[in-house]
């Protein structure tokens, strides 16, 4: 039988973050004071938030896009966290498991949600083990100044799930030497894809954004590993200068069936299969996915695997087709990825209004930004200072 070990200051109640139903962020976000503090089961560990990441999920919860396997409400948003484990199990003399020994009271800790983003906008969340990994923190707020091992807990926080999700795309699908091109790189996703596609093999990196050549955001995007930005409000990206070369390959950000045909055109800017050309798409041809029933999740899968197919039949004419769905913190990706920071060789990227303090309306003011599609980089929420 397996026992907890806990400490007796643990409080009965906590603070956090509510949703009462399916709506807009004003009508259904609100705040409780006396929430009961939740309780660890098997492979699980109890952790003190420090600091919590909004994700695109957490919009799509709160408005019910997808509220045929959405949470029940109420429930408590987010899902990306960075913590001190206040309470763990530890294995009985006879059973020794690794998941239950993993961490111990008082490490540090990076976690992702488990299917969906809940329970991280509290005082206090339960995480898998399995989802979870150590990382060396400051006690500072907001963007650490320091290179090397040392980041915030609030950089920590943001870590999952948008990053892990760069760094498990460059690494499975950039060959070497491959001109890529992001379309809407300025984000969650982009600003730490950026960072990771020449490691992992890329030659060149162009990139979608409303950003002019001498603009603060085009330099930062190339200060993050672009080697050009192209202006999407004056420049049609899917229109292949004279002398450019075709990209090999594009990872779609923003998401619509639109830029899908503009990047098939034929003579255009992507490769054909025969050649190597892939798109890789984050969100497929609709920016607000929607899911209300069985029959929508048949749909949405139907869409993917029939262009999929299509696009490897007729590869020679057309580049192959794929939707990111591999999201997996387990097997040693998350701790890859806090290696990664640990080395230097990456670093979390905030919205520059991050973080926000863990009060209603200040929540309120992330979970809009999140909202608006024009953070550039994590929206953050400090839940606790210190250590």
């Amino acid at each position: 039988m397996t026992e907890l070990k806990h400490s007796s200051s643990l409080p009965a109640t906590m603070r956090c973050v509510t949703v009462k139903g399916y709506g807009s962020i004003d009508d259904m976000v609100g705040f409780s004071e006396r929430w009961p503090v939740p309780e660890p089961g098997k492979g699980e560990v109890l952790i003190k938030v420090l600091a919590c990441s909004l994700a695109p999920g957490d919009i799509r919860n709160l408005r019910g896009d997808c509220d045929y396997f959405g949470p029940k409400c109420p429930y408590i948003p987010g899902g990306d966290v960075c913590g001190v484990v206040v309470k763990s199990p530890s294995p009985s003399p006879s059973r020794c498991c690794s998941s239950l020994t993993k961490f111990k009271p008082g490490d540090v800790i990076v976690a992702m949600f488990d299917f969906r983003p809940k329970g991280g906008l509290a005082d206090y969340s339960i995480v898998k083990t399995a989802h979870a990994a150590k990382i060396s923190v400051t006690q500072s707020s907001g963007s650490s100044s320091r290179s090397g091992r040392f980041i915030s807990a609030c950089e920590a926080a943001a870590i999952p799930s948008s990053a892990l999700a760069a760094m498990t795309a460059a690494r499975s699908s950039v060959k070497k030497g491959d001109r890529v091109l992001v379309l809407g790189g300025g984000g969650g996703v982009g600003s730490h894809l950026l960072q990771l596609l020449k490691k992992y093999g890329a030659s060149h990196i162009a990139v979608t954004a409303a950003a002019s050549p001498s603009s603060a955001e085009a330099k930062r995007l190339v200060g993050l590993g672009a080697d050009s930005v192209i202006d999407y409000r004056r420049e049609s990206w899917w229109e292949r200068k004279a002398g450019q070369s075709p990209f090999d390959m594009i990872v779609d950000l923003v998401g619509s069936y639109e830029s899908w045909q503009r990047a098939t055109k034929r003579g255009g800017v992507l490769k054909t299969g025969w050649n190597g050309g892939r798109y890789l798409t984050f969100v497929g041809d609709e920016r607000y996915m929607q899911i209300h029933s069985l029959t929508g999740i048949f749909s949405f899968m139907g869409k993917m695997m029939s262009r999929a197919l299509f696009t490897r039949i007729f590869w020679p004419f057309y580049p192959k087709w794929a939707h990111f769905m591999d999201l997996d913190p387990s097997n040693g990706n998350l701790d890859e990825l806090v290696r990664l920071v640990a080395e230097d060789e990456f670093r979390p990227i905030l919205d520059r209004r991050s973080p926000y303090k863990f009060k209603l309306s200040e929540v309120k003011k992330a979970m809009k930004r999140q909202e608006s599609h024009r953070a550039k980089g994590k929206v953050v929420i400090q839940i606790a200072s210190g250590l």
